[in-house]
């Protein structure tokens, strides 16, 4: 019952960084729903950890599905839920058990950023992804660090 609290909390924060963007340019709801899905799975990766320590995955980011067990998608949690992104690609995983990282491609698939650092996000400087499609949308730590709001840093 925690972990469904602690899921429903973190869609209500999420809520109002999706629609508060401060450039007056409009978000594409492709990149709004796209966001959204990293950040129910942050919510369920944040309601895991309460019992365990993220699934590792420290050799760079992989497709969240091969990260997880398949009982993990099957959960009441993520009923109806795709770990793909708009576009139809994965979400990206990586995690040091610690710490953990979420990346949608953009809708062209092609990382816009170095994620062969480590940790993987070094080289992803925080800031707005701005109304262009194409760019990456990563959350770290259940942080929005590139999105269609402006970061809050940790």
């Amino acid at each position: 019952m925690r972990a469904k609290h602690l899921l429903i909390s973190a869609l209500m924060l999420a809520a109002p960084s999706l629609t508060s963007a401060s450039e007056p340019d409009v978000v594409p709801d492709d990149a709004i729903e796209s966001f959204f899905r990293l950040r129910v799975a942050a919510a369920a990766l944040a309601a895991k950890q309460q019992t365990s320590l993220f699934p590792y995955q420290p050799d760079g980011l992989r497709p969240l599905t091969d990260a997880l067990s398949p009982r993990w998608f099957t959960s009441k949690l993520l009923q109806g839920w795709s770990a793909r992104d708009l576009w139809g690609g994965p979400i990206l995983y990586w995690s040091d058990r610690s710490h953990y990282m979420l990346v949608s491609l953009g809708s062209d698939g092609l990382p816009e950023f170095d994620y062969s650092g480590s940790p993987p996000y070094a080289a992803v400087p925080p800031g707005w992804s701005g109304v262009n499609t194409a760019h990456d949308l990563v959350i770290v730590n259940g942080v929005e660090i590139r999105g269609p709001n402006l970061p809050i840093m940790p």
